[in-house]
C-alpha cells in the first residue's frame, strides 16, 4: 500500500533571550512617532538597551501598560494605546544597542510591547 505519512517534526522550543523569566510581553508592532512626542516617559539608555531593559523600566519599576524601543537606544513608557495615533511604520529596522539580535525601532519608529 501507500506509504504511512510521517507527521512534520515539531519546531523547536523558543529559547529565551532572558534568563529572567519574569519578563513577560506581547509585540504589537511597528508604529510612526514623527514629532518623539507620543509616548509620555522617554527615557535613553545608550550601549544597553534591550526590550527586557524598557519592560523593567516601564512595566516593573513604574507600573506603565505599554512600552516601546526606538531608535537604538530609546526607551519610552505609555499608558493608553497612544502608540498607534500615527499608525503603524515599516522602519522598525534598527538593533538594539544592548543586544544586536534584538530589533530597538528605526527612525521614527517604535517597537511596541505591552505586558
Amino acid at each position: 500500500g501507500p506509504p504511512t505519512p510521517v507527521p512534520p517534526t515539531p519546531p523547536p522550543t523558543p529559547v529565551p533571550t532572558s534568563s529572567n523569566f519574569d519578563y513577560q510581553y506581547h509585540y504589537m508592532g511597528c508604529y510612526f512617532n514623527p514629532q518623539n512626542t507620543v509616548m509620555k516617559l522617554k527615557v535613553q539608555h545608550e550601549g544597553a538597551m534591550t526590550a527586557e531593559w524598557c519592560y523593567d523600566y516601564c512595566i516593573i519599576k513604574r507600573d506603565y501598560t505599554y512600552f516601546g524601543v526606538e531608535a537604538t537606544n530609546w526607551c519610552l513608557c505609555a499608558s493608553s494605546n497612544e502608540y498607534m495615533y500615527y499608525g503603524p511604520s515599516e522602519y522598525c529596522n534598527q538593533p538594539c544597542d544592548g543586544d544586536s539580535r534584538e530589533i530597538c525601532g528605526g527612525a521614527f519608529a517604535m517597537s511596541v510591547y505591552r505586558k
